[in-house]
């Protein structure tokens, strides 16, 4: 999974827990809501329950109850709580029934059983039998046990305005969630979509490239064989005695175009070859040193000064490769350097797990309307350069996971950096 997928999947992921926390909240505040519903709803019908037989020890004393004094005890407990409606009953006949003015009446079918609770729609049922001693009578009528009834709506126990705004605000939250979550998963799924239209591309390009490569290769390789020939005949004009002076200097010159059109399409099937890195531990104090030691000559003879500055540490890279890194850069400072001037090269550590490669010299420098082509074909500031170079520096340092760099002035001097080359393997 690459960096851009990445970057949307860990919103989605936090987005989608954050939903999660948030329905857990909500889902956990309810249910809380729900039992505190219950208990205050027991409470109540315990209450009134406690109420009738605190009227009943009450009336032991002279033998009957008061039927207006508790219809008003009663009507004042509907009034003054949770209930909607209260109702005395003995067997199936009311004695008492008071309740808010708007409230429903009471079922007239309740079972038979002593206790119990039903429900429809928000409205809750609750029912008790109260038994009464036997020497107690209600309005001159004998009984033995009292049903108390009450009703309840439940929406008299929804959550304050406080707790409403708390819930609401809970609501919107998730619904913002929700809507980022699913926002995040839509740019996502389009992202990747995106992304694999993008790579399709690009191994098409890819493809295309290579072919065009091997076909330009093929026949580079080709036209070097016939320019060999043409050498070769233009040699024996040169060396023959019994040519003019003109005719052998004109087969040199033969010679030399042929020798320096050569040189150019080696580099060229160099440039179109793309192999890949073979990445090994190579010490870079003895390799970097090795090629350092083979182009001193050509230094020494132009009079540059070739200084290395290489700490004794080893590089995860291709040996062969960054020779051909090495070769071309120190050839390209050769090329731009005066006598007297410098050259240096650098490998130094930088962190734990990294190195960087430098090479410096004082030589002309790089105008600035060119720098932002120099690693790309065909691009030289020398006249009779051509720009190869550098292009195939650029290739091998890509292929190899590292990134490249350069600084110049005009006049003072020339510095390519190669940073993020491993100094050991990722797994260890």
């Amino acid at each position: 999974m690459n960096s851009q997928s990445r970057s949307y999947l860990l919103p989605s992921i936090l987005s989608v827990c954050l939903l999660l926390s948030l329905g857990l909240w909500v889902a956990d505040e309810f249910l809380d809501s729900y039992a505190q519903e219950i208990k205050t709803q027991k409470k109540v019908i315990e209450t009134v329950s406690g109420m009738l037989q605190a009227e009943v020890n009450a009336a032991i004393e002279n033998g009957t109850l008061d039927i207006k004094k508790l219809e008003f005890v009663l009507k004042n407990l509907a009034l003054g709580t949770h209930i909607d409606r209260v109702s005395l009953r003995k067997g199936n006949e009311t004695i008492i029934d008071v309740g808010k003015s708007e409230a429903s009446p009471l079922p007239k079918n309740i079972p038979a059983v002593s206790q119990g609770r039903s429900s429809k729609g928000t409205r809750h049922i609750f029912w008790e039998t109260i038994r009464l001693p036997e020497k107690i009578s209600i309005a001159d009528s004998e009984t033995s046990t009292l049903r108390i009834i009450c009703s309840l709506n439940a929406n008299a126990f929804l959550p304050s305005g406080k707790y409403r705004g708390r819930l609401l605000l809970m609501a919107i939250v998730l619904g913002l969630g929700a809507i980022t979550a699913l926002f995040l998963a839509w740019s996502f799924l389009m992202r990747s979509r995106n992304l694999e239209e993008r790579l399709k591309t690009a191994r098409d390009h890819r493809e295309q490239s290579e072919e065009l490569s091997l076909a330009a290769a093929g026949l580079a390789h080709e036209t070097k064989n016939p320019l060999g020939i043409i050498r070769g005949l233009a040699q024996q004009v040169a060396n023959e005695k019994g040519n003019s002076q003109k005719a052998r200097e004109m087969a040199r010159e033969i010679m030399e175009q042929a020798d320096i059109t050569t040189s150019r399409l080696g580099d060229f099937l160099s440039y179109a070859k793309q192999r890949e890195p073979e990445l090994a531990e190579v010490n870079a104090l003895e390799n970097v040193g090795r090629i350092a030691a083979l182009l001193d000559e050509d230094f020494s003879s132009a009079g540059v000064s070739l200084k290395t500055d290489i700490d004794n540490i080893n590089i995860l890279c291709d040996a062969e490769m960054l020779s051909q890194i090495l070769m071309n850069l120190l050839m390209n400072s050769l090329k731009s350097s005066e006598s007297g001037s410098e050259t240096l090269i650098s490998v130094k550590r930088r962190g734990q797990n990294n190195a960087f490669i430098s090479v410096s010299d004082t030589g002309c420098g790089i105008p600035s309307e060119m720098l932002p082509n120099i690693f790309k074909p065909y691009v030289s500031k020398r006249a009779n350069g051509y720009g190869i170079g550098l292009a195939i520096v650029k290739r091998i340092v890509e292929q190899s996971g590292w990134s490249i760099s350069v600084e110049s002035k005009q006049g003072k001097g020339t510095t390519i950096t190669i940073k993020k080359i491993k100094t050991q393997k990722e797994n260890e």
